[in-house]
C-alpha cells in the first residue's frame, strides 16, 4: 500500500505547482519592450494583440496597469498601431509620476495625442 502513495503523492506535487504558472489572455499574443528608455523604477510595455495593440506600465517589476484596449471610447477596440500605444502609455505614465492615480484618459487626451 505504501508503495501506490508515493507515485500518487509525487503527481500531486507537481500538479500544484504547474497550475500556478501564470496565464495570458487569448488575445495576447507578444509583448515587446518599449522602444524608448524609461526612468526607473516605471516600466512600459507594448503588447502586441491579435486584433491591435495594448499596454502594461510596472512600477518596480509588479505591474499596475494592464491596458488592452483604448481607454475612453466605447466598446473593446485596440490600439491600431504601435505607436499610439507607446504615447497612451508615456502620457499615463506622466501623470502616475504627477501623483494621479488612476490616470484617467478622456477622449481630448487621446485626440491631443493624435490617437483615434
Amino acid at each position: 500500500m505504501r508503495k501506490t502513495s508515493l507515485p500518487i503523492l509525487l503527481a500531486g506535487f507537481i500538479l500544484s505547482f504547474s497550475s500556478c504558472e501564470q496565464t495570458k489572455t487569448e488575445d495576447e499574443v507578444l509583448i515587446s519592450t518599449s522602444k524608448k528608455p524609461i526612468s526607473q523604477p516605471y516600466r512600459i510595455e507594448i503588447i502586441a494583440l491579435q486584433n491591435g495593440f495594448g499596454y502594461q506600465l510596472y512600477e518596480k517589476n509588479k505591474l499596475i496597469i494592464d491596458q488592452q484596449t483604448i481607454p475612453a471610447i466605447q466598446g473593446n477596440q485596440a490600439f491600431l498601431t504601435y505607436e499610439a500605444a507607446e504615447k497612451c502609455a508615456e502620457f499615463c505614465l506622466q501623470k502616475i509620476k504627477k501623483g494621479i492615480f488612476p490616470p484617467t484618459i478622456t477622449v481630448e487626451d487621446l485626440n491631443s495625442l493624435g490617437i483615434k
